[in-house]
């Protein structure tokens, strides 16, 4: 038996030194994943777009422009603006006359008669009387010239300079800029395209490699625990450096993504319909570490204490149940018997922090996304008159599964150490068993 013993040993150490090899491509893949993922919530932020004055302005001057060619004046239209038009030339008249009549008055050129003909120009000629006699000519005159083509291509001209000269915000693009120019994409389309589809093909590799060393690593816990015998010193340091492995690739790697999206919100303006795409509206990737960093750098006591916290029940605590875990089975200087050891080693996994830190990863997670879900819900609801479809995107990472599996070893590594017999000490399995 002691030859089956040392295959199974050395199945596990390759199993091992494999799965902890994959952590590294792992490592890389997931970060560089994330970074592509910031990169594509910046691009399509509604702050690029769905609330970007110049891109409203883009997407109404075309319609604007439309109504305005097809602007022309019809009888109707000719029969409603004729009231104003005749109030328009009466008041230009008596306007005209009375400045007429100042300036030959004070001209001496006209000598004494310049005061006389001024009289005679607003007493006789400029009469209410007179004045309403021409105002219908002078109306139709008017409409006449406003139904001309040339004047009213100049009024459509004058409207679009008017309307671009004034349709523009001034909108911090240089973090949009530098992303289409990291990818070398021509547009917002198409880098949203390319970024989802390297996205993609990355997200396949990554569960790839992390089902790869949870599945290396469930197996060399079967394969150690799945018999009568008890554990050897080597093979529970294996099975410890596996737990390892995990919390390592556990603790560094997004474990959750909260992503809110608008995926399409629609409206008709003037008969012609306006859409919006894709506007994204929150993104937030982090780790562990990532979250303890972040609270830690506010330098606010309270944040900073909820930083340590998690540190402490997340990181600290974890290692210091695998290094309790060596020193119970290796019995170091007697800290076997040690109290402290015994607890970390044994009994820890009871009520382990880190797998309470789970737990809360998973309702957090659950929390996150019926908030989300409400949220968007309502802003459908709010938005009468529009198509609004949105999306909550809110999903665990890799992650969040690796530490899941280095709880689960770590319970069932203190599991197998406290169904041991103490007086184990050596590699010698006993006479019967495998």
């Amino acid at each position: 038996m002691a030859s089956l013993k040392s295959l199974r040993l050395a199945v596990c150490i390759l199993l091992l030194a494999a799965s902890a090899a994959l952590t590294y491509p792992l490592d890389i893949a997931m970060h560089a994943t994330r970074d592509v993922r910031i990169d594509q919530a910046e691009v399509r932020h509604i702050r690029y777009d769905l609330l970007n004055a110049n891109v409203w302005a883009d997407r109404i001057a075309p319609i604007f422009s439309k109504k305005i060619e097809a602007f022309d004046l019809t009888a109707a239209d000719r029969a409603a603006l004729r009231p104003t038009v005749s109030k328009m030339v009466e008041r230009m008249i008596f306007q005209a006359g009375h400045l007429m009549g100042k300036q030959i008055a004070a001209n001496k050129t006209f000598g004494l008669f310049g005061a006389q003909i001024s009289g005679f120009l607003t007493s006789s000629l400029l009469t209410p009387e007179n004045v309403k006699a021409y105002v219908p000519q002078l109306t139709d005159t008017i409409l006449a010239e406003m139904g001309k083509p040339e004047l009213k291509q100049a009024i459509q001209q004058s409207l679009k300079k008017n309307f671009a000269a004034n349709a523009t915000a001034a909108i911090d693009m240089s973090k949009y800029d530098a992303v289409l120019q990291k990818y070398g994409c021509s547009s917002r389309d198409d880098c949203r395209m390319r970024l989802t589809q390297t996205i993609d093909d990355a997200d396949s590799r990554i569960y790839r490699y992390a089902g790869a060393v949870v599945a290396m690593a469930a197996l060399a816990f079967g394969l150690m625990l799945i018999r009568k015998t008890p554990l050897s010193r080597s093979e529970t340091v294996v099975l410890g450096l596996f737990c390892a492995v995990l919390l390592w690739a556990g603790l560094r790697n997004p474990m959750i993504d909260i992503d809110a999206r608008i995926s399409r919100l629609s409206f008709t303006l003037s008969g012609e319909p306006i859409e919006f795409t894709d506007q994204g509206l929150f993104f937030q990737s982090k780790s562990i570490i990532d979250v303890v960093r972040l609270l830690i750098e506010t330098h606010k006591p309270g944040m900073v204490t909820v930083g340590l916290m998690v540190l402490a029940f997340s990181v600290v605590f974890p290692i210091s149940k695998l290094i309790a875990t060596a020193l119970y089975r290796f019995r170091v200087r007697g800290l076997q018997e040690n109290g402290l050891v015994r607890f970390f080693a044994l009994k820890s996994s009871k009520w382990s922090m880190a797998d309470v830190l789970v737990v809360a990863m998973f309702m957090a997670y659950i929390g996150f996304d019926g908030v989300i879900s409400t949220e968007l819900g309502q802003l459908q609801e709010a938005a009468s008159g529009m198509t609004v479809l949105t999306t909550n995107n809110t999903s665990l990472r890799a992650g969040f599964y690796l530490f899941l599996s280095f709880c689960i070893g770590g319970m069932l590594l203190a599991w197998a150490l406290e169904r041991a017999p103490q007086s184990v000490e050596q590699d010698v399995p006993p006479a019967a068993g495998t």
